[in-house]
């Protein structure tokens, strides 16, 4: 038995997570269109997202918010058209509208509906845009503006499995005029052999309507891949309205015109002669604007416009007269020289699936379930091949057999762990409304710039990094980033740069949040640390460690608390963060010209390719991805260098590290150890160990919270014989190694 409550939830729930990539879509599209409001591709964007959300809540459950929507897609509809101009109040409202539906979906209470109704008058203000229709009672002109229109519409059979209602969208044909529908019954198969899940109906639509072709197919643009539509503009000779005749063939495509023109002051003063324009193109048909002059709304100056029509060129240049002091140059695209070819048959009637889609949404806990069993496979195949290592001699079979769990257990993994990487470009976006709103409270002008949008991380990592980066943007606009007049007397720009960059190294990721600002003040640091009793009043710290003390509980150089900072929290939860996700942060600050944030970060949290390393019977991990070499260090080269811990690599000198004297390992030491040359920020560094056993793929254990406390391991993993080793943070290894400054312990890194 159909479970149509299942059915009904399993569709609201798809659809909240395809309209939280719309939502993130419309709000891009609109600070897109705030810089530059006569951006046609904008407009349509915010158009083309309005709709299939409004669209896709009508199938799916959610019909207040199709209503709701309904409204606002109108406006910009009539911005597509020309009779809107853009401004900056309709994107702010449009903005808060998009911010109210975010919370609505989110809301899966009976309270949600109270939210749109808190919004309304947002949209209130919007609709006040739109131009007033003048009634007129002379009906025989409105009707010789008419065009009629023979839709077929046949929905896939499949349509139904997503979740899509046909008879909305034949609701929306009935509000754009008169509409004589005819439902097509041909295909339905007999009683036993009907699927209730498919769709096996199909209608012809006659519709007269003021539109044109653009604004019906943009009824259909939520399902365009899930339908055959044909859509045929009736000749005055060709059956009336509310005859169905044989589906016709489509007509060939409207040609493509270019139009230049120049708007003069005068013609602008006029009242209404420019909107004449806009009115006029749009009942020749589709146009977007190609060229124009900047500004919020029309200007003076040269201005070029793409016009789809089939209409010719005297016809076009009729739109023109009156409003222009010069006539416009009007000319063809080479994209419709063709325009004489024979027209392209109708696509033929199909009943089959529906258009390939090479994408497939899935739960996010279904990835790591399946990330979490792939861990556990690779853990048992080291198992079997300690095993086959145990036996000596392993049967041929048994060989190939291991031989092909490691091939398959190898690709399996990077398949799955590709699966969660995501590029980092679709967070640094939503950071593009932050700003923009926290530089508007705070008076400042600023300009962000993003770089490496398509390095790609971990979808768990992108998922706990947006809290500390929202910590480090808000800190750089609210600290670092000077007023405007503060900056124009220091000679820098009146507008600040934040800049939010990506690049990938190795198995790691760095993440740079960066100003132009006033950068930070040491000695003020320095002094309310001292206040606070964090820092000894005779202690004379270098800059850098004054510049760590920021990253204490508590700690906050702000004379006053505001809504943005002040309270002393923030950067020490952004460090515990990072530290969680096995990162480390770097911070360098030059006063004058700003400040610059870095997070190190893994590539991924469940599995990497590891060397395997021991200490004194202890076995290690360390990421394969920074190793570069290793060489032999004997006991006589120690001496040598005369208690200094350095090696030589091809007339280099390198500084190493023991970790048997890190780690306070008493037995005695090999006579031939092994220098592992690791690379860290274009630095060559070395770890010294007992032995190299080889690479081994690692599967990630968290140590848990007990240990949170101890930086120098990242993890654990568990070893084919059963036994655990520690996973070395090569990283916080040698930053803790330099802190110890102890005579052949530690580095000065």
């Amino acid at each position: 038995m159909i479970d149509l409550d299942d059915i009904q939830r399993r569709t609201r729930e798809v659809f909240r997570q395809e309209a939280s990539d719309l939502l993130a879509e419309l709000e891009a599209a609109l600070l897109d269109l705030e810089a530059a409001p006569a951006n046609a591709d904008a407009i349509n964007r915010v158009f083309r997202a309005m709709h299939t959300l409004k669209g896709s809540g009508a199938t799916s459950g959610f019909p207040e918010l199709s209503q709701f929507l309904h409204h606002v897609e109108d406006v910009f509809n009539a911005a597509r058209e020309g009779r809107v101009q853009v401004s900056p109040t309709i994107i702010d409202r449009t903005l808060k509208v998009s911010d109210a539906v975010t919370r609505y979906l989110a809301d899966t209470t009976d309270r949600a509906r109270d939210i749109l109704t808190q919004a309304q008058p947002h949209l209130d203000v919007l609709l006040a845009h739109l131009p007033q229709k003048t009634a007129t009672t002379n009906q025989a002109a409105t009707a010789a503006q008419e065009k009629r229109f023979r839709i077929h519409f046949r929905p896939h059979r499949q349509l139904f499995q997503t979740g899509t209602d046909p008879g909305v969208f034949l609701d929306d044909l009935r509000a754009l005029g008169t509409t004589n529908i005819t439902g097509l019954t041909d295909e339905l198969p007999d009683l036993d052999a009907l699927d209730p899940e498919q769709c096996y109906l199909h209608w012809q639509i006659d519709l007269a309507t003021t539109g044109n072709e653009s604004a019906i197919r943009e009824v259909f643009a939520f399902v365009e891949d899930d339908c055959d539509l044909d859509i045929h503009a009736l000749d005055a000779d060709e059956a009336p309205l509310g005859i169905a005749s044989p589906i016709a063939a489509p007509q060939p495509p409207p040609g493509e015109w270019l139009i230049d023109f120049k708007l003069t002051p005068q013609s602008l003063a006029a009242p209404g002669l420019v909107d004449s324009l806009w009115l006029n193109l749009a009942k020749l048909g589709s146009h977007r604007v190609l060229q124009s002059p900047a500004g919020p709304t029309p200007q003076a100056g040269d201005w070029r416009i793409s016009l789809t029509t089939a209409l010719d060129e005297p016809t076009i240049a009729d739109a023109f007269v009156f409003i222009l002091d010069a006539a416009p140059v009007i000319r063809r695209t080479a994209s419709t020289a063709a325009s004489s070819a024979p027209p392209t048959p109708p696509r033929p009637a199909t009943t089959g699936a529906p258009a390939h889609n090479d994408t497939l949404r899935v739960a996010s806990e279904k990835i790591d379930r399946l990330v979490n069993l792939v861990g556990e496979l690779v853990i048992l195949r080291s198992q079997v091949t300690a095993a086959c290592d145990t036996l000596g001699q392993v049967p041929p079979a048994l060989q190939n057999a291991s031989e092909g769990l490691l091939r398959l257990s190898t690709e399996l993994r990077d398949v799955v762990l590709q699966v969660r990487m995501m590029p980092i470009g679709e967070t640094f976006n939503k950071f593009k409304r932050l700003v923009r709103d926290l530089s508007r409270d705070l008076g400042k002008e600023v300009e962000l710039v993003t770089e490496g949008a398509e390095t790609e991380l971990d979808k768990t990592m992108l998922d706990q990094l947006n809290d500390p980066l929202v910590h480090l943007v808000r800190n750089s606009l609210d600290h670092g980033l000077e007023p405007t007049d503060e900056r124009l007397a220091a000679g820098k720009p009146r507008r600040g740069t934040l800049r939010l960059s990506a690049e990938q190294r190795g198995d790691r990721v760095w993440i740079v949040v960066s100003d132009d600002g006033r950068g930070l003040n040491a000695q003020k640091i320095r002094t309310k640390a001292i206040e606070r009793g964090l820092l000894p009043a005779t202690a004379t710290p270098s800059t850098q460690e004054i510049y760590q003390l920021i990253f204490l509980p508590g700690f906050s150089t702000a004379d006053t608390v505001s809504q943005l900072s002040g309270r002393g929290v923030g950067m020490d939860v952004v460090k515990r963060r990072i530290e969680l996700l096995r990162g480390s942060i770097d911070l360098q600050s030059a006063p004058g010209r700003g400040t610059e944030i870095r997070l190190s970060l893994p590539l991924t949290l469940a599995i990497i390719e590891g060397l395997m390393v021991s200490v004194d019977g202890d076995r290690y991990i360390m990421p394969l991805s920074i190793a570069r070499e290793t060489i032999e260090l004997t006991r006589a080269q120690r001496q040598r260098a005369n208690g200094r811990n350095v090696v030589e690599l091809r007339g280099e000198l390198v500084p190493y590290l023991r970790l048997r004297d890190l780690f306070g390992f008493t037995g005695p030491a090999p006579e031939l150890e092994r220098v592992v040359i690791v690379e860290l920020e274009d630095r060559h560094l070395g770890i010294v160990v007992d032995e190299v056993l080889g690479n081994h793929q690692t599967v990630l254990k968290s140590l848990g919270w007990l240990t949170r406390h101890i930086q120098v391991f990242s993890g654990a993993t568990v070893l084919g014989d059963g036994h655990v080793a520690l996973i070395l943070d090569v990283p916080n290894l040698l930053t803790y190694a330099g802190r110890q400054k102890t005579a052949g312990v530690g580095l000065e890194i």
